[in-house]
């Protein structure tokens, strides 16, 4: 059922096929929107406490100072474990209205090859639980990688 004006119908009773549309959207959003519900909260453990305000502070700065030319200078590419991988095709990134905003160097095939042996070999180390929480597998995985 959804609210149409003072009272509840079925969408589909709904004179307007955009009306019907909206009302099924809601539905759905009401039925998936979990995020800073106490279970979304819950699927992070006990995270630490962090300074808020600092953080604002300091994202503030850093936009400041921030120098867009770095993207173009120092292009978007893989890293493992700390070791840079430069081979491949260098391309253009752009941003969400499609303005050139920096560069990224795509995997040639011998580093795709080191990447997939890597994470392979590291992937059969950390231990999957049955259950959803993989958080720490994730973490375990991240600190391999990066």
């Amino acid at each position: 059922m959804c609210s149409y004006g003072s009272k509840l119908v079925a969408p589909w009773t709904i004179a307007s096929p955009i009306s019907a549309k909206i009302c099924r959207l809601r539905q759905v959003a009401k039925r998936f929107y979990n995020f800073g519900s106490k279970e979304y909260k819950s699927a992070f453990g006990d995270a630490p406490f962090f300074d808020s305000q600092g953080l604002r502070e300091r994202t503030i700065q850093y936009i400041k100072n921030f120098d867009a030319s770095i993207w173009h200078k120092d292009p978007i590419r893989t890293i493992v474990k700390g070791n840079y991988f430069i081979q491949g095709v260098e391309s253009d990134t752009t941003n969400a209205i499609g303005n050139i905003n920096g560069k990224q160097i795509f995997a040639d095939k011998e580093t795709f090859e080191k990447i997939t042996a890597h994470i392979s070999s590291s992937a059969l180390r950390y231990e999957v639980s049955k259950c959803k929480d993989l958080m720490k597998a994730v973490r375990r995985l991240e600190a391999d990688l990066l």
